[in-house]
């Protein structure tokens, strides 16, 4: 399975996930208040509400809607689920069909702690006349219980409507006979009014009828209150709660949905071979047909600066390069640079190698000569290709199956799109959606971290360079002295401790064993005395200065944060109640 096939399928996987909207038209204008108003109208909404005792409620709605002074495709009816208190009243869709029993083209989704409902002409043609949109749905969750009795506290059909409501009624039916007198109550007018244009009337001993007296102006709704004695209604059950809960806010499994998913694909597609041994045995020789700048790329997955600083040592300690530090005054300090001089053409054998060369020298002349500090702005437009080169090297000769960076940069834009896209569902999603969009964004861009792999012969050659690190980062004097002697092994590895990122251990190791800097160094002072820990600094601040200069960017833009130069192994009132909400036209 090749892994660009891979990512796209976990990027619409994600993409489906999180994508939760709507496209709704209506003809806009707005009152004084900011909220929007239509010029259609509801010739009544009657309701019908059987309380069961569970706790739950059935609720047939029928919506009569005049469109004669306003065409519409449609209606959108938002009923509310989530509420203040941290109250959820989940809902079930049942059905919604037109006053022929014929269903109307339905789009739900929830959206700001409602539940839209959205039906339209199944062809979306205009409607100029009257329509009956009857909506039946299931409730749970939508009584408050107190120690004199069990409520129901109700908005009929909310005060979120942007027509008027010619009149609105509501029959309710009790699972037990009613008391007597009954406990109700009533309110009409936008949220928090306490007026009570509205009456009821008893059907018989489970039924009663509440009706408004006087039409509702846009933005108005009817709300009941209607009690039943103590104990009448089982209370929600802990665990019922719970799974309400995790019902309506299945997005909190997202992040979690989604470390498991990038842990699989991880465990499936980015682990290194695991049939080759893990055990690490010292060792001082590098492995054959590498350059350092090679090593360092396998070491970490990716190419840092100093693996490009690893093969400006290895030319110069093969004879082709002259590095000279260069001390000139400063206000407080001597400023420190290096000059590399090209004492011989290089032997460029690999594509990389070429590149290096020409983005310092701009030619494989000899006796072309540059500053580092001259690179600065200049040598990161040679980066990408550089990159490319060795990776490519790398892949053809089997120690990557794919680009590392390519692995790596997909993750990354997968999951920081997610956390991008973000931005735009702000105001339609909860916060809620957003985190667990977000961590789950963040979740995928961090498993680009760790999805690049290597081949059997990539993890294998690994393993060495483990090897040949810990040998370099453990090295005794005596053991040193010994191989210095034998060997000349000081120069040997010192590119790949460039690379490793313990440049200035490995060169402070042969304090006292070597006494004379290499040929190709020029120190500031060189005919003053001379030791290895002068030289290790030396070596560190050629490896900052270069890092720093190869990566710079015109506008202070600087390098790239991710290169690192350390070790790559490390009271009653309308509105107040449950249920409500409003609707548009389409």
């Amino acid at each position: 399975m090749e892994f660009p096939k891979k990512a796209s399928a976990l990027l619409l996987f994600f993409f489906l996930i999180s994508s939760n909207l709507a496209f709704a038209e209506t003809i806009e204008s707005y009152d004084n208040q900011g909220r929007l108003t239509e010029n259609w109208e509801i010739k009544s909404f009657n309701s019908e509400i059987y309380l069961n005792a569970d706790s739950s409620a059935d609720i047939t709605e029928t919506i009569t809607a005049d469109f004669s002074k306003e065409s519409h495709r449609g209606i959108e009816r938002d009923i509310p689920y989530s509420f203040i208190n941290n109250r959820n009243t989940p809902i079930k869709l049942l059905k919604a069909i037109d006053e022929q029993g014929q269903s109307w083209h339905i789009k739900k989704f929830k959206e700001n702690g409602y539940l839209k409902i959205q039906m339209t002409t199944p062809d979306d043609h205009l409607m100029n006349s009257e329509a009956s949109f009857i909506i039946k749905y299931h409730i749970d969750n939508v009584f408050n219980f107190f120690e004199d009795h069990d409520e129901f506290y109700w908005n009929v059909n909310g005060p979120d409507w942007s027509v008027p409501t010619t009149n609105v009624n509501t029959t309710i039916h009790s699972p037990v006979d009613l008391p007597e007198p009954p406990q109700i109550a009533c309110f009409t007018g936008e949220y928090g009014s306490a007026q009570n244009n509205c009456n009821y009337k008893k059907i018989d001993a489970k039924t009663i009828s509440i009706s408004t007296t006087k039409a509702l102006r846009n933005y108005e709704g009817l709300t009941v209150v209607f009690g039943l004695p103590q104990g009448t209604i089982t209370k929600p059950s802990i665990r019922k709660k719970i799974t309400w809960f995790i019902q309506d806010n299945l997005v909190i499994f997202l992040p979690i949905a989604t470390f498991l998913i990038a842990l699989f694909c991880w465990y499936q597609y980015g682990r290194d071979d695991q049939g080759v041994s893990d055990t690490i045995v010292p060792t001082f020789t590098p492995p054959k047909d590498l350059s350092p700048t090679e090593t360092g790329t396998i070491i970490d997955e990716k190419l840092d600066p100093r693996d490009i600083t690893a093969a400006i040592i290895d030319y110069a300690v093969k004879g082709y390069i002259k590095i000279k530090e260069i001390e000139t005054p400063g206000m407080f300090r001597k400023k420190t640079d290096f000059e590399l001089e090209l004492v011989k053409p290089c032997l460029l054998e690999k594509k990389f190698e070429k590149e290096i060369i020409l983005g310092i020298f701009g030619i494989n002349k000899t006796g072309q000569k540059k500053k580092i500090s001259e690179l600065t702005n200049n040598f990161y437009t040679h980066v990408p290709l550089i990159t490319n080169s060795v990776l490519e090297e790398l892949i053809a000769n089997d120690y990557f199956p794919h680009n590392p960076e390519t692995v790596c940069s997909t993750y990354q834009f997968i999951g920081f799109g997610m956390v991008f896209a973000t931005l735009f569902i702000m105001n339609i999603q909860s916060g809620l959606h957003i985190f667990s969009i977000a961590l789950s964004g963040l979740i995928i861009a961090g498993f680009g971290a760790i999805m690049p792999r290597k081949t059997t012969k990539g993890t294998r050659t690994y393993y060495e360079l483990k090897g040949l690190y810990e040998y370099m980062n453990t090295a005794e004097k005596d053991r040193m002295k010994f191989q210095e002697k034998n060997n000349i092994i000081f120069e040997k590895l010192l590119p790949y401790a460039m690379a490793f990122g313990i440049i200035y251990k490995w060169t402070n190791s042969f304090e006292g064993i070597l006494k004379k800097p290499p040929s190709w160094y020029y120190p500031a002072n060189r005919h003053g005395h001379f030791n290895m820990i002068v030289f290790a600094n030396g070596l560190s601040n050629f490896s900052n200065s270069t890092t720093s200069n190869l990566t710079s960017k015109p506008g202070g833009q600087g390098g790239d944060g991710a290169w690192s130069g350390g070790s790559g192994f490390s009271g009653g009132f309308s509105g107040g109640g449950f249920g409500g909400g409003g609707g548009r036209g389409l």
